[in-house]
């Protein structure tokens, strides 16, 4: 299940999960995650943990302002397409809305853009990613973010766990 803030229950239903991906791809099963076009052609396979032991993920990011004039159904109508990702897209992993904590923490360094939600979505790769962006579900979503946030900023990672990400430091993206 997607875990999505401001939505009743607070739950939506998750895409495939990875393993059964695999299994429709024709991918044999031991944990291996693969990404599939939308016609099913394989792009990409993943060991389980990855190569280097870790769980990493591309960790698509948006931080947003809603317009000031937003209407309570509009923001409900946002919310409703970005819950709707994960059955659209099937190389979604997770995904996740927030709000950020007010008063600003102590440790912030600085005056701060002022963006009180974020999404997160995740990917298994980076193929999955652009598997995402492509997708014609992404241009609706963005249409329909566009006309309800005032300002945005979105950026990629990969994301893994500090061990992994050592070997990182120092290397450009």
């Amino acid at each position: 299940m997607v875990q999505v803030a401001g939505v009743p229950g607070g739950r939506a239903p998750a895409a495939a999960a990875p393993e059964d991906r695999v299994q429709e791809a024709g991918v044999p099963e031991g944990g291996a995650r693969a990404t599939t076009d939308p016609a099913g052609a394989v792009l990409a396979v993943r060991a389980p943990g990855g190569a280097d032991g870790s769980d990493a993920v591309i960790a698509h990011v948006v931080l947003f302002r809603p317009k000031a004039t937003l209407e309570d159904g509009e923001g409900r109508a946002l919310l409703e397409a970005i819950e709707a990702t994960p059955g659209r897209v099937d190389t979604v992993r997770r995904l996740w809305v927030g709000r950020r904590l007010e008063p600003a923490p102590t440790y912030q360094l600085g005056p701060m853009p002022d963006f009180p939600f974020a999404s997160v979505i995740e990917f298994d790769d980076r193929p999955g990613l652009e598997v995402y962006l492509a997708h014609p579900w992404h241009a609706e979503l963005s249409r329909r973010f566009y006309a309800a946030v005032e300002s945005a900023l979105a950026f990629d990672f990969e994301a893994a766990d500090a061990r992994a990400a050592e070997a990182w430091l120092g290397t450009p993206p």
